[in-house]
């Protein structure tokens, strides 16, 4: 599968020191800080530092604190190496002919401790495996170092194989070993815990692939600028490779930075490619004319990328995470659902002053119910209005009007509610006639029901017996 490149230009500006620390937006070559010999790969020491293997006579390490500040070494035991990694004792370990090196980032030189190992005829690159040993290659070789006891390797052939590039997926028992196969035009997983022939997995991706890197989950990426045309991709174990084209750029290098994407060195482009795990690439320029962009490596929200031609260190910064998605607060609701009053009755609806009687409604939600009780009296109609009557209205048109006689309130929760009534108000009795209660509720939100009415009479009371 072929992917499309999509490029675009990002402004660079050149400086040379910026402090750590500094925000800086978008990814931008950001410091430029020379050293002796030419550089090769590098590696975030344990120390918070960028070590850099120097391709030269004098010189064969290179410290570069996140500030840019370079610091050069010539241990004993080390000479002409070429791949560096982080131990699982925080050591640092480097490759070189006919065996490795190991030393503490605090005294480089003091510490430095070389062992033989006849099978690296060509080294190459070394990682941190995941059972906790160092695995590199060389030629048709892999090797596992035990970093205790590095004397004690074990070589495994994988027939066919040119080695270059090394790189650890995954952890414990489900991690592999990646190697990138030259010679063969493929990409070689290998069991580390079975590395012969039957743990060994081979994805074939032509041309020449110099270049591999561990990503996220299983994945794993590589770049092969021996194939035409030139390309970068990724594998999942078990998928077909994924290809993403850079004709005429000579990608190399690959780091996983802080943002989650690979990044990729393009020696012949003078620039990098970032290359997202889903397959979305684009370009950062910037980089001094000509510089030949060959190895990099994360050092937390930045790049240290190796100039082979110029012998320089450049540093990219801006190498952000992804900002997390921003989950936006919860809806508030608004209650614009008025409460449903319904089954209004009372019983019984005639009373006497000693009577008892049950008021029932029924409410859809819990609400503040207000019961008005009216008396119904004679009236004459004045307009719309039903008013008192008056010599002034007596030959207007008779109608029952209301007068409010008490109210109360009372809370009321959803479903049927029953409440005990008596023909009274308070302590006062209610005088004998026709009445009507309104029942009116309102929720929390202040949404109104629509009221409802029953009617009820208070009768006389009776007249006590006259005994003879």
């Amino acid at each position: 599968m072929r992917e499309g490149l999509v490029a675009i230009a990002c402004g660079a500006t050149l400086a040379l020191l910026v402090a750590p620390g500094v925000a800086l937006g978008a990814p931008a070559v950001n410091g430029l800080y020379t050293v002796s010999e030419t550089p090769g790969q590098s590696v975030r020491g344990p120390d918070g530092n960028v070590w850099v293997v120097l391709g030269g006579v004098a010189k064969d390490l290179a410290k570069v604190t996140p500030a840019g500040v370079v610091t050069e070494y010539n241990p004993l035991d080390i000479s002409g190496a070429v791949g560096i990694t982080v131990g699982p004792d925080n050591k640092l370990w480097v490759t070189q002919a006919n065996g490795v090196a190991s030393f503490s980032p605090a005294d480089p030189e003091g510490t430095a401790v070389k062992t033989t190992i006849p099978d690296i005829t060509d080294p190459r690159g070394i990682v941190a495996g995941p059972d906790g040993n160092l695995w590199t290659a060389s030629t048709d070789k892999i090797i596992k170092i035990p970093p205790a006891t590095p004397s004690t390797f074990t070589t495994t052939t994988v027939t066919g194989m040119g080695a270059r590039g090394v790189t650890r997926v995954g952890d414990g028992v489900i991690g592999r070993i990646w190697i990138a196969d030259f010679a063969g035009g493929r990409i070689v997983r290998v069991d580390p815990a079975h590395p012969g022939a039957a743990g060994q997995t081979f994805y074939n991706v032509g041309g020449g692939p110099q270049q591999v890197q561990g990503g996220p989950g299983t994945q794993v990426a590589f770049a092969n600028p021996g194939a035409a045309p030139q390309h970068v991709g990724r594998i999942a174990p078990g998928g077909t490779p994924m290809l993403t084209e850079l004709p005429a750029t000579d990608p190399f290098g690959i780091a996983l930075a802080a943002d989650g994407a690979y990044w990729f060195a393009q020696f012949a482009g003078n620039s990098l490619t970032r290359l997202t795990t889903g397959g979305v690439a684009t370009t950062l320029k910037g980089f001094p004319s000509a510089s030949g962009p060959r190895y990099l490596s994360a050092n937390g929200h930045a790049l240290f990328v190796s100039l082979e031609t110029t012998k320089q260190i450049a540093r990219v910064t801006g190498v952000d995470p992804p900002a997390p998605p921003v989950t936006p607060p919860p809806s508030k609701r608004v209650d614009r659902v008025p409460p449903r009053l319904s089954a209004l009755g009372l019983s019984p609806s005639r009373l006497r002053g000693g009577d008892r009687a049950t008021l029932r409604f029924t409410l859809s939600e819990a609400a503040t119910v207000t019961l008005r009780i009216e008396r119904a009296l004679a009236g004459r109609r004045r307009g719309r209005a039903c008013v008192r009557p008056t010599r002034a209205l007596r030959r207007a048109r008779r109608c029952t009007r209301y007068v409010r006689a008490g109210e109360s309130r009372v809370s009321a929760r959803a479903g049927t509610t029953r409440r005990r009534y008596t023909a009274r108000v308070g302590r006062r009795a209610l005088a004998p006639g026709h009445y009507r209660i309104l029942v009116g509720a309102r929720d929390a939100a202040g949404n109104r029901a629509r009221s409802r009415t029953t009617t009820f009479t208070v009768l006389r009371p009776r007249r006590a017996k006259r005994h003879r």
